[in-house]
């Protein structure tokens, strides 16, 4: 190897060491995704094997999330289990130009990409899950005329009580915006005062709202939000068919020697940062600069699919 691409990819390495591994052991998956999943962690070469425990002579449904957001239904028993392969996800390309590096006294433009990476691939991730839940077609509830937001909640809470409870209820910009304005747009209707957040309150129901946009392509592409507008996902967290939540998120482990080949020396990574070195393609011209983006592997499952119900915000 010559002389100038060693020293090139040492410097890559060295970009990759000061990025580390984008996760917060505090925290390891995203907020949303920590309400709704359980988090689990597997090593180089395990199997993700998924078993049914309620019905055991039609089996049971189990949904899962792989590449690019495609979808897959096992049907599963407890003699036919679903082996649920690992699927890759990754973040957009963040480009560190070499002028803005060699300009700069500190390394804040590197941890701005830090931030921008961590921050695509958690939506994504969020993303991917939620559209999972969305795609059980059988568990959507539909807003009948002259019901409104109210009705359309306690709805999707019957549709699921039966088998769980402690729940959540995600709602895009839209639901959120009808829920603080809800008492003061039905006032000359009520012939008594609902009180919607103190009534989700009294039925168990955390509200949090779902905002940000997420990108499929590699490097570039359309932005999507992460939870349509006018979209709402209820989950019950307490789930009286299996323990735990009604998805599962687990991370496969990555090999120290692989991690180090991706210049990120440490022990135990599950999301790794790649870095490419320069010269970089942009639209045709050899550009002095760094690509950095951020992968992992993982099985994103929804195993009880009766614990949670969606709709649509008329």
């Amino acid at each position: 190897m010559a002389e100038g691409e060693r020293g090139y990819l040492d410097m890559a390495q060295q970009i990759g060491k000061i990025i580390g591994q984008p996760i917060d052991p505090n925290q390891p998956v995203p907020p949303v995704l920590n309400e709704i999943a359980n988090y689990e962690t597997a090593e180089p070469g395990d199997e993700v094997k998924i078993y049914t425990v309620e019905d055991t002579n039609q089996g049971d449904s189990v949904y899962s999330v792989g590449t690019s957001g495609a979808i897959t239904h096992y049907k599963v028993t407890p003699q036919t289990p679903a082996v649920i392969a690992f699927t890759s996800v990754q973040s957009r390309l963040e480009r560190v130009h070499i002028d803005a590096l060699l300009n700069s006294p500190d390394q804040s433009v590197i941890a701005r990409r830090k931030a921008a990476i961590t921050r695509g691939l958690d939506k994504k991730i969020v993303k991917e899950a939620l559209d999972l839940i969305l795609a059980v077609g059988r568990q959507e509830v539909v807003q009948a005329t002259g019901r409104d937001l109210y009705d359309l909640i306690v709805g999707m809470k019957h549709k699921i009580e039966d088998y769980g409870d402690n729940y959540i209820l995600l709602g895009g910009t839209a639901v959120s915006e009808k829920l603080d304005t809800y008492d003061k747009d039905n006032v000359s209707n009520f012939q008594y005062r609902i009180g919607i957040k103190e009534a989700l309150a009294q039925m168990g129901i955390k509200f949090v709202k779902v905002y940000g946009t997420a990108v499929y392509t590699l490097d570039g592409g359309s932005a999507t939000k992460v939870l349509a507008d006018d979209k709402m996902v209820l989950v019950a967290r307490d789930s009286n068919i299996a323990a735990g939540k009604p998805l599962v998120y687990v991370r496969r482990k990555i090999a120290p020697a692989i991690a180090q080949m991706m210049g990120s020396e440490v022990d135990a990574t599950f999301r790794a940062n790649t870095v490419v070195p320069l010269p970089v393609d942009v639209d045709g011209t050899q550009t002095l600069a760094f690509a950095i983006h951020a992968f992992e592997q993982r099985v994103c499952a929804l195993l009880n699919f009766r614990n949670v119900a969606w709709a649509t915000l008329a």
